[in-house]
């Protein structure tokens, strides 16, 4: 029972460290879409690559 229990604080710890490092995606998305949407509108402009990236660390 121990084993397990220290199985289970093991995949806890691992979970809540990728949740901690992929959360900075989050955001990246958010200047990424950003950066789209004031390139379109303000600078008549854009580049596919951007609107891909977005959807990719969305992914």
């Amino acid at each position: 029972m121990k084993l397990l229990s220290l199985l289970i604080r093991f995949i806890c710890r691992i979970n809540i460290i990728l949740g901690h490092f992929f959360s900075w995606f989050s955001l990246g998305i958010v200047l990424v879409c950003f950066t789209v949407v004031v390139l379109r509108y303000f600078f008549s402009t854009g580049f596919v690559w951007m609107q891909d990236l977005y959807v990719w660390l969305n992914g």
